[in-house]
């Protein structure tokens, strides 16, 4: 299988020095076109994600859609992941606490 973009060259999928906002729309519109019917989109999204490609259209998304999907994934692991309760960790405050189910049976605790 080869890539939608194989013979087309670099116009549609990376920006000139001098781009405007809407030449570049105008273009990246016309590149996701290109991708949207390419048989190796997800392994082209895939390598510019895993490889942190800055540049260009890749796998049908533009430079800060790229960005924004890691932000996102970035923020994501950090919402659903878990602490450590063996590592020491800042509270609210910024001070440093630890989760010790030692501390958390003793005594006065209750």
């Amino acid at each position: 299988m080869h890539a939608a973009c194989r013979s087309l060259g670099d116009y549609y999928f990376f920006p000139p020095d001098d781009e405007r906002d809407h030449d570049r729309n105008r273009r990246e519109r016309a590149a996701k076109e290109i991708c949207a019917t390419c048989p190796v989109l997800a392994p082209c999204r895939n390598l510019a994600h895993d490889t942190d490609v800055p540049y260009g259209v890749w796998g049908g998304l533009s430079e800060s859609e790229r960005r924004l999907e890691k932000r996102r994934e970035t923020t994501d692991q950090a919402c659903y992941s878990r602490p450590d309760p063996s590592k020491p960790h800042l509270d609210g405050r910024g001070a440093r606490s630890v989760s010790s189910p030692i501390a958390a049976d003793s005594p006065g605790s209750h």
